[in-house]
């Protein structure tokens, strides 16, 4: 199979689950808490393979310079809670698909 034999679509988060699962689209590549939805969903009507196996994954975050220099105090609150989720996450590897299925 060739990226000529498949057909690309952009679909938004919130229709990723209901797209893959009804049949719309036959495959998707997404992220959590996604990819537990539609596992649950799909039960044993579906098969799940890692896309990018044990490779690290970076999130970008930006915005205006002017928004920054104004908003400081809640930058750092920011910085800080990603900090205490990753302290979390390293701490509590098995946790963290048990904490999406119950939402």
């Amino acid at each position: 199979m060739s990226l000529h034999d498949v057909a690309l679509m952009d679909l938004p988060a919130s229709q990723s689950v209901d797209a893959v699962t009804n049949g719309s689209v036959d495959a998707i590549i997404y992220y959590q808490p996604y990819v537990y939805a539609i596992e649950d969903r799909l039960d044993d009507n579906g098969v799940i393979w890692q896309a990018q196996s044990n490779q690290l994954l970076y999130g970008v975050m930006s915005c205006r310079n002017d928004w920054a220099v104004g908003h400081g105090e809640q930058i750092n609150r920011l910085l800080k809670s990603l900090a205490l989720a990753e302290e979390y996450i390293i701490d509590h590897p098995r946790r963290q698909r048990r904490s999406y299925k119950r939402g």
